[in-house]
């Protein structure tokens, strides 16, 4: 069975596609990777079609699929079934793919870019194992998550709590009670 990887959103020049393809290149466990989405706008068309040419030169039509725009209960379904979640992002992201992943529980991945440090920063527990933007970082996270069970227990666990502590209900919660102390 082959190690699912997946990434979600637009296509935009922000992902590094360059280090996506290289990694996944040199991987040297069996993989298949789904992007889930699509172009935003025509202006990315261009970032699309290359992609295209770059899955069919190295004939990973049947290993890398690129979904198009997708339902959200398909982009959840899809998610549910990543072993692990890319987000290698030259220089900036929005935190909703990151956001989404962490909502499906799901083991992150994410190169060092100024939100995935400063996600990281505040808490000791961050759900995203951040990595040096090079192939061999990635494949070594990948690794990890893949070969030691207590690793990737310990990493869902991170995302796990992440999730609970930042759920829509506790998070109005905590306003709730902000908000009290406040008014009284």
């Amino acid at each position: 069975e082959p190690v699912l990887l997946g990434s979600t959103g637009f296509i935009n020049p922000g992902y590094d596609y360059k280090l996506l393809f290289s990694v996944l290149e040199k991987m040297e466990i069996d993989w298949k990777f789904v992007w889930i989405g699509g172009l935003r706008n025509n202006e990315n068309e261009k970032i699309l079609e290359n992609l295209k040419q770059m899955i069919i030169s190295r004939e990973w039509q049947n290993r890398f699929i690129i979904t198009g725009w997708v339902s959200d209960e398909k982009q959840n379904e899809l998610l549910q079934k990543l072993d692990i979640y890319l987000s290698l992002f030259n220089y900036r992201s929005s935190s909703a793919t990151v956001s989404r992943a962490i909502g499906a529980l799901k083991p992150i991945i994410a190169t060092e870019i100024p939100i995935i440090k400063e996600l990281n920063e505040c808490t000791e527990k961050s759900p995203v194992l951040a990595v040096k933007n090079d192939p061999e970082s990635v494949i070594g996270a990948i690794r990890k998550i893949m070969e030691d069970s207590r690793f990737r227990e310990d990493l869902l666990w991170k995302v796990r709590r992440y999730s609970e502590n930042r759920y829509f209900s506790n998070m109005a919660d905590k306003l709730l009670l902000i908000y009290g102390r406040f008014c009284r």
